[in-house]
């Protein structure tokens, strides 16, 4: 009902456009971090830019009926949700959409007009997220042999784990110690990568997966989005299910790297 609620509005809504070009060349860019593992039903605030061609040059892009539409991972029904306000001279657009009750399995923002125009995105995560998908590939080593540990790194940005240009920091030292479930984890990435990243990770003398939170939820990986400049940093936690000799693999556009550590209970 409320997916058709709104498809009623935008069919009630005339767009305006800018002067010159129209709509040719529309191009969106995700302002906000989406992660495709968003919890389903949860609302999501969402921030983008719009720009369009004039002649060669690419200029903001103002109009009315700009939409934002997530797709359902399952095939079911997707959510809608309009741009606020009504006039965008700058290109900035805003909503609030709802996760499909199957997960999210795509992003759309288009304009409604006879013919809905779709922008193409340009850090659109669910691409990225499925290039960066490699194969695991942890090393492995026997029950109760020594654990390689990455060593630490100083970096512009302070202390972290590995070689980069994506580090964690859960402490000083290599060996996290875990008191509950799970233990928070700084990740930071230095300014010379742009790209997304994908963290997944499991451990290396035995069998068990590493977990990631995703709005307190545990989940099989963290995803950080594209950014257009300078250091990102992502405050989060990592599950290990019990003691041992863990590493992350990180997966960016031009690399895949494993950082080794130990994980302590107590």
């Amino acid at each position: 009902m409320r997916v058709a609620l709104a498809t009623l509005v935008l069919a009630g809504l005339v767009a305006f456009v800018p002067a010159a070009s129209a709509k040719e060349g529309l191009s969106a860019e995700l302002l906000t971090q989406l992660s495709p593992a968003a919890e389903p039903g949860s609302t999501l605030e969402l921030e983008w830019k719009l720009t369009a061609l004039d002649g060669s040059t690419r200029v903001p892009f103002n109009a009315m009926g700009v939409f934002v539409r997530l797709l359902d991972a399952g095939g079911g029904v997707p959510t809608i949700a309009l741009a606020r306000g009504s006039a965008h001279p700058d290109g900035l657009y805003s909503a609030a959409v709802e996760v499909p009750a199957g997960g999210i399995g795509g992003i759309q923002i288009g304009l409604h007009g006879t013919t809905d125009v779709f922008a193409s995105l340009r850090n659109d995560p669910f691409v990225q997220s499925r290039l960066l998908s490699r194969r695991l590939h942890l090393p492995t080593i026997r029950p109760g042999a020594r654990c390689p540990v990455a060593a630490i790194t100083k970096t512009p940005l302070g202390h972290g784990l590995g070689a980069g240009p994506a580090f964690p920091r859960f402490g000083t030292g290599s060996t996290m110690k875990v008191l509950g479930d799970a233990h928070k984890v700084l990740w930071f990435v230095l300014p010379s990568y742009k790209g997304p990243l994908l963290i997944r990770g499991g451990r290396v003398d035995g069998r068990a997966a590493l977990r990631f939170d995703e709005d307190g939820i545990a989940k099989s990986s963290l995803f950080l989005a594209q950014t257009t400049g300078g250091p990102r940093y992502r405050p989060s936690y990592t599950w290990a299910p019990n003691a041992g000799c863990y590493a992350y693999q990180i997966d960016g556009t031009t690399f895949s790297r494993t950082i080794v550590f130990r994980v302590t209970r107590g």
